[in-house]
């Protein structure tokens, strides 16, 4: 259809389309299929409109070959015989002695196939345990509880087990009121006496006003871990505030004003401002809220979690409102949408 003749051409593809059983939504599936030089965009650019026109409307015009065989009139069909129809009971009755034959023939089945297990050394049978299902989904009392613990122990244990619960005072355990337990527990507090010893001669170093007289020396924490730390700056806050001078040497010798652990240089901050009106807390509050909008280092870090962003800004605000709010406006873009709502609430800005 590209030559000059186009209408001749457009006879010739009608001819062999019906030749193979062709529509002309074939036509176009062949042409898509065209690669390389006969690509679909390249040889329809070679058909011209009035063409493509004058194919389609022969083709819808005129009639084609469809390859499907028309059905044949082949008569009515013939009658067949029937045959007398079976006894339903005698069917049942069948049917019922073949499911007995056969479940009588699987059990003996299933039985050889067991004992060849069985006889295996190598291979160990396990063996069901029945359970009681005499509680099952629903609701007991104590009282049930303990009986069906007593008769199980009576069952499998005795009267070894039986006077072991006897040895129980179910009630102080179940109706006591008393603070105490019936058991006395006793914990290992080794950990925790090393903290509270260490706690103890920071509070009473508060007595000796020149710092260069204390004893104290940066290897007193080799030994703790971090919880050891926390737990030792939580048990300075039970005490009285420290003094200045001490809360800042505390600082500067076990380097708590510059960790990176989040944890411990937050309770060295609620430790430093615990007393709002103090000369420690005006010194630290400054240092505390820099810190959590990452102005303090060049990383730039921000500390963003709620339980160290807003106990810190709260009390950097009772020390001194006007560098919470300052602080908290230059850099409250940079916090989680939830913490900017709380934050603003606490420093009063809604």
């Amino acid at each position: 259809m590209t030559d000059s003749e186009p209408k001749s051409a457009v006879d010739e593809v009608i001819e062999r389309m019906d030749e193979y059983y062709l529509s002309k939504e074939d036509w176009d599936s062949v042409v898509e299929l065209g690669v390389d030089q006969n690509k679909d965009d390249l040889v329809l650019k070679k058909i011209s409109a009035a063409t493509k026109a004058a194919l389609t409307k022969k083709y819808n015009g005129s009639e084609h070959p469809i390859p499907f065989h028309k059905g044949q009139n082949i008569g009515k069909p013939k009658k067949l015989a029937m045959e007398p129809l079976p006894d339903l009971e005698d069917v049942y009755d069948l049917d019922e002695a073949n499911e007995e034959a056969s479940d009588d023939e699987s059990q003996k089945n299933s039985t050889k196939i067991l004992d060849d297990v069985s006889a295996d050394k190598l291979i160990q049978v396990s063996k069901k345990r029945k359970t009681s299902m005499k509680n099952k989904a629903k609701n007991i009392t104590t009282e049930q509880w303990k009986k069906h613990l007593y008769g199980y122990w009576e069952k499998h244990g005795g009267a070894e087990k039986i006077q072991i619960l006897d040895s129980i005072d179910w009630d102080a355990w179940l109706y006591g009121q008393s603070q105490h337990l019936p058991v006395e527990l006793e914990y290992d507090t080794s950990l925790a006496k090393e903290v509270y010893s260490l706690a103890s001669d920071w509070d009473a170093a508060r007595a000796t006003s020149d710092i260069t007289q204390l004893k104290f020396k940066e290897s007193d924490l080799d030994k703790f871990d971090s919880n050891q730390i926390i737990s030792f700056l939580e048990r300075l806050q039970s005490y009285p505030p420290l003094p200045l001078s001490h809360v800042r040497h505390l600082g500067m010798l076990y380097k708590f004003a510059a960790t990176s652990n989040a944890e411990v240089r937050f309770r060295f901050y609620e430790l430093a401002l615990a007393d709002a009106q103090s000369e420690c807390a005006k010194a630290f509050a400054a240092q505390a809220v820099n810190w959590i909008v990452g102005a303090d280092s060049e990383s730039g870090l921000i500390i963003g979690r709620m339980k160290f962003c807003r106990p810190t800004f709260r009390y950097v605000y009772k020390v001194d409102e006007a560098l919470a709010v300052k602080v908290w406006q230059s850099k409250k873009d940079a916090f989680h949408p939830i913490a900017k709502r709380l934050i603003d609430k606490d420093l009063k800005l809604n």
